[in-house]
């Protein structure tokens, strides 16, 4: 069985309380079914082979987990994924409109398995769904297929599902049989297409609400961006005279300020290549690029660790020391970068895919104002360059030997720096209390979903 930490027994918790709460005062024309009895068929999902050169037929389009769109419970536009499946046209497996397809191995820390989407339109492709989903072919004679996907997204999320996960080697994988004995609670089906037309109106306006909000929160983040930028490269002063820099992505630099190498002013270390097998459940904890985040050290959503014993005899020249800068070079968030501060009273390393840095002489160059460096425009931009036609972005020391940095006396980092804190802690208070605003908005949404699935608010055809 899987190993629940402290987020998975409060799920279980939530999902005792559902059920005594929910399952024993319900509208009296309402029924409880298992979610077996709701599905015609359900089934597992195909992933075929690689297409082969110049192939034209046996092609079909995939659906994957990160197809999802969670906020409207459907499937995404673009479904990227081509493989080779001989199948019959007439065939069970293709996708139709209004199936579910159910995530059954995956997840997370904080993201167990068990989430739910609807296909909303026909396909204009074949299509089925991948081997990590199944297929939940709704009963059109008993139930609306809307009103049953945001059923089980409230049962998901009061943790209804956990205790029908099994993990195997770190992978969360859901007791089918398990999943389709539990129960939910199903009205007339013509209430059901209400509730769930209902939904679709005030859930499509919150999310409306939450993009604006995450498009002025990017705003934001482009204003801080550009700040940073515009004084680690031209410093207080506007007036004073400049030169030019000789290098392209950097230009025009005050007159009085260098140009330097990064290898010359700063020390910097890659993770190791530690492999899946040397993870154990407790020792010594792993930096991870999920661990790095804007705000300082995070081990909240994930945590890998290594032996004590492994520590000691191979990996303690990699442990990360107070004041470092820790780097993610690696992925979609390659360039992310945070400061330990010694918040944690355990020793711990790097991993994979993650750089530590710190100045070699804080006299010269202080490490913090390095950290505003990565982040600046001038570096991102370089790192961009020598990484460019990688399939994947990653960099490391190779790389970073190469990139230049403008660099102001001393007594002016410390002027420049008291202004970009002093401004970047403004944007960054508003940020989070935009996050917030999104936090509010979506527990309304769920609490919203909720009530109209359980019976608790009533609907009537004058509020849809």
């Amino acid at each position: 069985m899987m190993r629940l930490n402290v987020y998975h027994w409060t799920l279980l918790m939530n999902r005792d309380m559902f059920h005594k709460e929910n399952l024993q005062n319900f509208p009296k024309n309402w029924k409880v079914l298992r979610n077996k009895l709701v599905f015609s068929e359900y089934f597992g999902g195909s992933w075929g082979n690689d297409p082969v050169d110049q192939q034209t037929d046996a092609l079909v389009r995939v659906i994957r987990v990160t197809e999802f769109d969670m906020d409207s419970l459907t499937v995404k536009e673009n479904i990227p994924t081509i493989r080779s499946i001989e199948l019959d046209k007439s065939s069970k497996k293709l996708i139709r409109k209004n199936d579910l397809i159910l995530e059954k191995s995956g997840g997370g820390e904080k993201k167990p398995v068990g989430r739910v989407v609807m296909v909303d339109r026909e396909m204009d492709f074949p299509t089925v769904n991948s081997n990590f989903t199944n297929i939940c072919r709704p009963n059109t004679n008993l139930v609306d297929a809307r009103f049953i996907v945001y059923s089980l997204l409230s049962s998901y999320q009061v943790g209804q599902t956990v205790r029908n996960i099994k993990q195997t080697t770190g992978i969360q994988n859901l007791d089918l049989d398990g999943f389709m004995s539990e129960t939910i609670l199903v009205p007339p089906i013509e209430e059901q297409k209400l509730l769930s037309s209902y939904l679709d109106k005030r859930t499509e306006q919150i999310n409306t609400f939450i993009k604006k909000i995450q498009k002025k929160i990017e705003l934001l983040k482009e204003k801080r961006s550009s700040l940073i930028n515009q004084h680690v490269t031209k410093g207080l002063d506007p007036s004073i005279k400049m030169k030019d820099s000789g290098f392209e992505w950097i230009r025009e630099i005050p007159k009085h300020w260098e140009i330097k190498k990064l290898p010359w002013v700063c020390f910097f270390q890659e993770g190791p290549g530690l492999r899946h097998w040397q993870f154990k459940e407790d020792g010594v904890p792993v930096v991870c690029v999920t661990n790095i985040t804007p705000s300082g050290l995070n081990f909240d959503k994930y945590q890998r660790y290594i032996s004590k014993k492994e520590y000691d005899s191979n990996y303690s020249h990699f442990t990360v020391e107070v004041g470092d800068l820790l780097i993610a070079s690696s992925g979609n968030s390659f360039g992310k970068v945070c400061r330990y501060e010694g918040e944690f009273d355990k020793k711990f390393i790097l991993n994979t895919s993650t750089i530590r840095l710190h100045s070699l002489d804080e006299n010269e160059l202080s490490t913090a104002y390095i950290k505003f460096l990565i982040e600046s425009k001038i570096i991102q931009d370089q790192i961009k360059i020598l990484i460019t036609g990688a399939a994947q972005p990653n960099f490391g020391p190779t790389h970073l030997n190469q990139i230049r940095i403008p660099i102001p006396p001393k007594s002016q980092q410390e002027l420049i720096l008291k202004k970009i804190n002093r401004m970047v802690n403004s944007i960054e208070n508003l940020i989070k209390k935009e996050l917030n605003r999104i936090d509010v908005l979506r527990e309304y949404k769920s609490s919203l979903i909720l009530s109209v699935v359980t019976g608790k608010f009533r609907v009537t055809k004058d509020i849809v």
